[in-house]
């Protein structure tokens, strides 16, 4: 069976373009998981996600995915994620709480 992992795709948006469209982006949920470093915790959502990291500071990343539609639809999937004490906190947003909820529930944890 298909899960929303399969329809998401990598989106190379820079720090700076996500910070402008985070606030429009309002539906948010927050999961947990095990991460040593915010190095495993990004590639572990690269890899569930297909998200691109746009970049990491210290112990935290921002990242980025879209959902795979016909232009000139996008739908795109905001991530910040932070690691202390081997716990990632991953806050996931978009613009529609049943997009935010079907990506985390594609988040291993």
């Amino acid at each position: 069976a298909l899960g929303v992992a399969d329809f998401l795709r990598p989106s190379a948006h820079t720090t700076q373009q996500i910070g402008g469209v985070w606030a429009k982006h309002a539906c948010e949920r927050k999961v947990q998981l095990r991460a040593d470093t915010v190095g495993t915790a990004t590639r572990l959502l690269e890899r569930a996600l297909h998200a691109h990291t746009a970049s990491t500071i210290g112990n935290e990343a921002i990242l980025c995915c879209r959902l795979a539609l016909p232009p000139p639809q996008e739908v795109l999937v905001l991530l910040h994620c932070r690691v202390d004490k081997s716990v990632a906190t991953v806050a996931v947003r978009s613009q529609s709480a049943a997009t935010t909820d079907a990506v985390v529930s594609a988040i291993p944890h």
